[in-house]
């Protein structure tokens, strides 16, 4: 069955979002309604793969870390929460397939985007979320997969910043050879 993720950057207040107590009657944890929000654009941002554990939700992960730019001084570990892609439906919500911004480029197809929602219909994506499983993948996890997008070829080299590469040697990731000096 074909699920939305999308990355958040608040594990631990996720987790702790789904005591049902913060849920009861018209209570909500409102802190989880800026894991929604954009810093650009006016829509929600998510990604459709076949299930939790689709190989390309690897490369979602290692594409978004380098794809944050200067912000990605190092790897990072990426935390998804998922859901049903029919969800957004049942609440009358559309999902446009909209091209991701990302190095690799087999992924973008695979980008979705929830835009003109009311506030009931955030709260209630933001419930399903809360309450779905998750996918985390470590820093060294996250490491690997940059590694093989780009020795596959998937991901550019013209993302990795000087202190993302050396992240990356950290975590043994990479072996870094400089060229014979002339």
């Amino acid at each position: 069955m074909p699920v939305l993720v999308r990355r958040v950057t608040k594990g631990a207040l996720w987790a702790a979002a789904k005591d049902p107590s913060k849920w009861a009657g018209d209570n909500f944890p409102y802190e989880l309604l800026s894991e929604l929000s954009e810093k650009t654009g006016p829509g929600i941002s998510f990604w459709e793969v076949s299930s939790r554990r689709d190989p390309m939700l690897k490369r979602v992960a290692a594409a978004l870390v380098l794809r944050t730019g200067g912000e990605a001084r190092q790897v990072q570990s990426v935390d998804f929460r998922c859901m049903p892609a029919s969800y957004p439906g049942t609440l009358g919500i559309a999902v446009s397939a909209t091209d991701g911004r990302t190095s690799d480029q087999s992924i973008n197809g695979l980008h979705r985007e929830i835009t003109g929602i009311s506030g009931p219909q955030a709260v209630a994506l933001a419930k399903r979320l809360c309450m779905s499983p998750s996918v985390a993948f470590g820093t060294s996890e996250v490491a690997r997969f940059i590694v093989e997008g780009l020795r596959g070829g998937r991901l550019s080299e013209t993302s990795i910043t000087k202190d993302m590469l050396s992240s990356l040697k950290g975590y043994g990731a990479v072996k870094v050879i400089m060229p014979p000096k002339k």
